[in-house]
């Protein structure tokens, strides 16, 4: 008999990257995978219906709120391994805090009881890096690991939120109803992902037509980054491992893959060179704190002048995205790698190729 994966934010962009690789290397014989999102885009749609016919699997989509609990015991019915990928994602704090504690940490509390109610035996959650830093003071940390100290600051509702939703993931481990089947739960904690759908990379062409690209980035300030499809196979091998080994349950790993560890300009450049493009001038060509002036500069002309209905500029940077990525923060995922005899599926050449095939086609339509 095979397995049923129900995965929750299946419309986006990570999601539909996991339906590619659950149809592409079917490792526990699946033979039906649930999508559950709010919205669902039609060509997402067609695009997994079109992937999952090619392999044999029967796809079912549920647009609903992971925030419903009926409908989450109702839809997971007959559901052997879930992956929670759903999160509200607000790097622009656009969103009242109350409502993405609701999506992320409550949903969370109800996708845990919907698992519990249906006797599902394996929880993957999509946690992040972000729980654990970069800090308000940029604190470097150089392939810290799960047992590395560090001064964390949570001061954003997205790493505050993800981090009480992971904590709620790993305390759920062994969670049961009476006489039913004891649910084995893991957090994988993703640094920030490049490829697939990744309409971020248009946002670093110059609007001038150069292939001059100007970094905000000091080369010193390392990130650990990760192959979308290497992010996707975490989750699948994550979940097979544990069904038949329990004890790994009730942890969060960082993971990662081969993608070397520069800057994030530095990393993107390798995206664009096969096309002319390069890093020209200093790195940064403006110091941090000027940066940070603009970002707020931008942002108050943007939110005043809407106010009167004028479109001034789109917020293109946050201070806690400029603190991300203006920060020297790798991390070390060998003991994912240890438990769970975890290989990355595509090398960091393949990674590359890929991603620049992605640029290719945002160049063509630019």
């Amino acid at each position: 008999m095979g397995k049923t994966y129900f995965i929750t934010g299946g419309g986006g962009n990570l999601g539909n990257c996991l339906v590619k690789i659950i149809c592409e290397n079917n490792i526990e014989n699946a033979n039906k995978i649930k999508i559950y999102d709010i919205s669902i885009p039609s060509e997402v749609r067609i695009s997994q219906a079109d992937v999952c016919r090619d392999s044999g699997i029967e796809i079912e989509w549920i647009e609903e709120s992971v925030t419903d609990q009926e409908r989450l015991i109702s839809a997971m019915k007959n559901v052997d391994v879930v992956f929670h990928m759903a999160c509200l994602m607000d790097l622009y704090n656009r969103v009242d805090h109350h409502i993405v504690w609701n999506c992320n940490v409550s949903g969370t509390m109800k996708v845990i009881e919907a698992c519990i109610e249906n006797n599902v035996g394996c929880l993957i959650y999509t946690s992040s890096v972000h729980v654990i830093g970069p800090n308000s003071n940029r604190d470097p940390w150089v392939n810290g690991d799960e047992d590395t100290n560090y001064p964390s600051s949570r001061t954003e509702s997205y790493e505050i939120t993800k981090y009480e939703a992971e904590q709620t993931v790993i305390k759920a481990n062994g969670s049961r109803r009476f006489g039913g089947k004891s649910l084995t739960t893991c957090a994988l904690r993703a640094p920030g992902f490049y490829g697939g759908d990744d309409k971020a990379l248009k946002a670093l062409l110059p609007s001038n037509g150069s292939k001059n690209m100007r970094s905000f980035t000091d080369p010193s300030h390392l990130q650990s980054r990760m192959y979308i499809d290497n992010v996707a196979w975490s989750h699948l091998v994550a979940a097979a491992k544990l069904q038949n080994n329990p004890d790994l349950g009730g942890k969060a790993y960082f993971i990662g893959d081969d993608t070397p560890q520069l800057s994030y300009t530095r990393l993107n450049e390798h995206f664009f060179n096969h096309r002319g493009f390069k890093i020209v001038g200093r790195e940064p060509f403006l110091p941090y704190w000027s940066f940070i002036l603009l970002i707020y500069a931008i942002n108050f002309m943007s939110k005043f002048l809407a106010i009167f209905g004028i479109r001034f500029m789109q917020e293109f940077l946050t201070p806690f995205m400029m603190q991300s990525a203006c920060s020297c923060f790798t991390v070390s995922h060998r003991k994912f790698e240890a438990d769970f005899q975890y290989k990355p599926l595509r090398s960091w050449e393949e990674s590359r190729d890929a991603t620049r095939k992605f640029v290719d086609t945002i160049i063509e339509e630019y």
